[in-house]
């Protein structure tokens, strides 16, 4: 594996501390000013690595096919310059003024007054709610008739999404997010806003709920559930949940051409499945903890949350009237499991009061919100097909992959247990034009959802400037 050169990050150090009332990715925290953003992680926790170790790491070689290794440093007190490093503004959680905290250059400047303003806005929104006050719109695209790869058909399809920033005239600033297995279009939220990486004053940012939505708090994407049919719901796969991404895309909302594509874990396989299947549509393509190669324990834990689903008490053989929702929780916790390194579960969750508080946080906007028959199907997915049968190629994944005209970065955990650093390598050897950004950090597959401020950072600074190489590449070539 090569590295590129990078400049080298500085890392400001972050509180620690455990916490009692955190505000999970998925929810808003207040603005601090238009060029902060507020971070707080969903692990019920204060996600700080301070006893994790290395310093940020680069060394020259080939830009166009290298990975740069980055690794949080706790140790390092220097100050992150805002004008030349990132708008990015520090939120921690501590003990003190309700669990909150906002960290400057200089934590003398610690003002009670905004801590007790988020403290407060923390309350606020402590249930778990699809959208809330001073959120985009949610909207319904009807979409018509979809069909599936199969030949089957899902009548009135209807697609829920929300849009962040606005869409410029020559519609060529559009971004599309594609969220995680069994989440909402929410989980990218912390990078999104202005000043964010996903600056909503440069970009429009268009993020859906998939094909099989699985939640269950809020009016979303036609299911198997919601749409009555239950168990006649024809079976769908990952291309069906793309096809329909870019329904939505043209036919909706009249977009020609997406500035990029990035998507969460599955949503970072699907977004590598969309380059490949529309491989003119994008500039640029970055996959977040997701590509078109899984962890190869999966072969186990699919199977297993698919059994989990059908043994259980309540399924009744999925044509339920009321919805066994411990089914849904069981099987789920299966992959939650595997979200964190062990050293993370070691550190962080070792008093039951620990685990309790992290248990009620994720519970209230993930595991406890499913809904069986819904969570089943996108499962089943899973097994339905992939990047590496696509159509056309004889399953030959180095031309699949060797098809891809986006130019793409892949972020990634080194200590990732659901997408392998060996496979991510694997890809960026295949696709041209692609380099990664490897982040070393116990929270694992979460450095996608704020579970390590610092490497939610570290994260924010490649996306930016990785966006801000397409825009500079798109403008060149009017």
């Amino acid at each position: 594996m090569q590295y590129v050169h990078l400049a080298e990050f500085d890392h400001a150090v972050v509180g620690s501390g455990r916490v009692k009332s955190p505000l999970p990715a998925n929810r808003p925290a207040t603005e601090m000013s238009s060029s902060s953003m507020s971070q707080c992680n969903p692990t019920g926790l204060s996600s700080t690595l301070s006893r994790s170790s290395g310093v940020a790491r680069s060394s020259r070689g080939n830009h166009a096919r290298g990975t740069a290794i980055m690794r949080p440093s706790a140790r390092s007190t220097h100050k992150l310059s805002w004008s030349k490093r990132t708008a990015l503004g520090e939120v921690f959680i501590s003990d003190s003024f309700n669990q909150c905290g906002i960290l400057f250059h200089d934590l003398r400047q610690l003002s009670k007054r905004l801590c007790a303003v988020f403290a407060l806005m923390l309350a606020v929104i402590g249930s778990a709610h699809a959208h809330w006050p001073g959120q985009p719109a949610h909207q319904m695209a009807n979409l018509g008739d979809l069909k599936l790869e199969s030949g089957e058909v899902v009548k009135n399809f209807r697609m829920s999404y929300v849009t962040h920033g606005k869409l410029n005239a020559a519609k060529d600033n559009a971004i599309l997010f594609i969220t995680g297995y069994a989440a909402n279009h929410h989980l990218f939220d912390h990078m999104i806003g202005p000043g964010r990486p996903l600056d909503t004053e440069r970009f429009f940012i268009v993020c859906p709920d998939p094909l099989g939505a699985t939640q269950t708090n809020f009016e979303h994407t036609t299911s198997p559930t919601n749409s009555g049919l239950k168990m006649k719901f024809p079976f769908y796969n990952l291309r069906d949940m793309v096809n329909a991404q870019y329904r939505l895309i043209t036919e909706a909302l009249g977009i020609p051409h997406l500035l990029a594509v990035t998507g969460i874990s599955s949503g970072g396989s699907q977004s590598v499945q969309f380059a490949v299947s529309f491989p003119h549509f994008m500039d640029g393509l970055f996959p977040v903890v997701g590509g078109a190669l899984g962890g190869t324990q999966g072969r186990f834990r699919t199977p297993l949350i698919r059994s989990s689903i059908e043994s259980c008490k309540g399924w009744d053989g999925g044509d339920y009237e009321e919805n066994p929702k411990q089914c849904a929780t069981n099987a789920i916790s299966i992959q939650a499991a595997h979200l964190y390194s062990r050293e993370w579960w070691n550190q962080y969750l070792d008093t039951a009061e620990s685990y309790k508080q992290w248990r009620n946080t994720f519970g209230e906007y993930y595991l406890d919100v499913q809904d069986t028959r819904d969570l089943y199907y996108q499962t089943v997915s899973w097994t339905r097909g992939w990047v590496g049968d696509t159509p056309g190629f004889n399953g030959d994944l180095q031309k699949i992959l060797g098809s891809i005209k986006a130019r793409t970065l892949f972020i990634y955990s080194l200590q990732d247990d659901l997408m392998l650093p060996r496979h991510i390598d694997a890809q960026v050897k295949m696709i041209p034009n692609a380099r990664a950004l490897a982040i070393d950090s116990i929270a694992g597959h979460l450095i996608c959802c704020n579970a390590d401020p610092q490497a939610t950072r570290i994260m924010g600074d490649g996306i930016r400037a990785f966006l801000q190489e397409l825009d500079a590449l798109r403008r060149s070539a009017k």
